[in-house]
């Protein structure tokens, strides 16, 4: 084995273990995260109607600090 094989080799092992510590996309972590968890409110499908309401959302998540949402009731088609 020559000096570069064994560097890409290394490089290889490296990058491979880093990737099992990335967060997926989409999935901000830390103060990100939680503030995203408290603002960012559900969803809810209906056959051609998507609601999102702050309390559902604090309901679901059990978390009564998304409350402080000011967006209450958002309908739209």
């Amino acid at each position: 084995m020559d000096r570069d094989e064994r560097g890409y080799q290394l490089y290889q092992r490296i990058r491979g273990d880093l990737d099992l510590i990335r967060q997926a996309p989409g999935r901000p972590a830390g103060f990100e995260g939680a503030i995203d968890s408290i603002f960012r409110p559900e969803v809810y499908h209906g056959r051609k109607v998507y609601v999102s309401c702050s309390v559902l959302t604090a309901i679901k998540r059990k978390n009564p600090l998304c409350l402080l949402n000011p967006l209450f009731l958002h309908v739209s088609w």
